[in-house]
């Protein structure tokens, strides 16, 4: 047959369904069947995928408009995202609304992801001493615990102050803590719905490992399991004293999450205690899923970084909101 008389075919509302599925296994064709308001709603789906911009103009979606489910109730998370990106501000809402739920729904079916990774944190503290050098016999056993208020350190440990002579310290101490092997399970609630877009996109994005390749599990409404070779959240220790401070000895006792007590040993023996309390920084080394996100999503149609381009536009997010949903 003449490619121009299969071409008519395809833009023609009297060719039947039927034919207009035939005549798209011609690539060429696609996009004016999809334009065809006789086209059945499949078919339409199908094409809305590669050629939205015909699908939007198609007269059909107006009579879905009219009908008791609106079309984006009606098509395929694929087809519904590359609708809303064609659209823009455009879209109704209502479909942007419907395509959170659709993912939503896909990544509670497809969990728990495992996900692997090393997880480092790091904590600063400027720790204050003040040192008794004595020219008494004093008891050595006696400790001392420095304090930023002088006068309260003082009272408490110099009473005799004409037999000592203090010498201030003041030095910073990084610690950093090590977990090696660590294995998370994430699992989505049943209940659980993204409260807005940027929510999901965050969360896609994160778990795609694009850009920065870093994720913080806690900033994410999912439920998730832990388990190290370690045990718990691993282990602490003093990676660097600023200056260096010769003679004087460190026992650190802080927990997994960063709090505990630092004991000083300065060079006349005396013990120091400082409590440490603080949020650590957490950095996720080497990250990765046991899948690639991309396949768990809109039936493997699009690649992370496919993704990443599509959903801020199909969702309306303005430069600022998405370049925040990556960091």
């Amino acid at each position: 047959m003449d490619p121009n008389d299969e071409a008519t075919e395809a833009r023609s509302p009297d060719t039947s369904p039927a034919r207009l599925r035939q005549l798209a296994k011609t690539k060429i064709l696609r996009p004016l069947i999809a334009a065809n308001p006789n086209v059945d709603e499949e078919l339409l789906w199908e094409l809305a995928v590669d050629h939205p911009e015909a699908v939007i103009k198609n007269p059909k979606m107006d009579l879905f408009d009219l009908g008791v489910d609106p079309w984006w109730e009606r098509c395929e998370s694929a087809a519904l995202l590359k609708l809303l990106v064609e659209l823009g501000v455009n879209a109704p809402q209502r479909g942007r609304d419907q395509l959170v739920h659709s993912i939503a729904d896909e990544l509670r079916e497809s969990s728990p992801l495992a996900f692997r990774m090393e997880w480092h944190q790091r904590l600063t503290r400027h720790i204050f001493i003040a040192v008794a050098q004595d020219t008494s016999e004093a008891d050595s056993s006696d400790e001392s615990i420095g304090s930023d208020d002088q006068d309260a350190q003082d009272d408490a440990f110099w009473s005799n102050a004409d037999d000592k002579e203090q010498e201030e310290y003041s030095f910073t101490l990084e610690f950093c803590s090590i977990v090696e092997d660590c294995f998370f399970d994430l699992e989505i609630g049943n209940s659980w719905k993204p409260h807005d877009s940027a929510t999901l996109l965050k969360i896609l994005i994160a778990l795609g490992l694009s850009e920065s390749g870093k994720m913080d599990l806690t900033a994410l409404p999912w439920d998730y399991e832990h388990n190290s070779t370690l045990g718990g959240q691993g282990y602490w220790q003093i990676d660097k004293v600023d200056p260096d401070l010769p003679g004087w000895e460190f026992d650190l006792d802080v927990d997994g999450f960063g709090e505990g007590v630092l004991t000083v040993i300065d060079p006349t023996g005396f013990g120091h205690h400082r409590d440490i309390s603080s949020e650590a920084d957490q950095d996720y080394l080497n990250p990765e899923l046991d899948r690639d996100l991309a396949e768990l999503l809109f039936g493997g149609q699009f690649s992370i970084d496919q993704l990443h381009e599509l959903l801020p536009k199909a969702l309306v997010l303005n430069p600022d909101s998405a370049q925040a949903a990556h960091r």
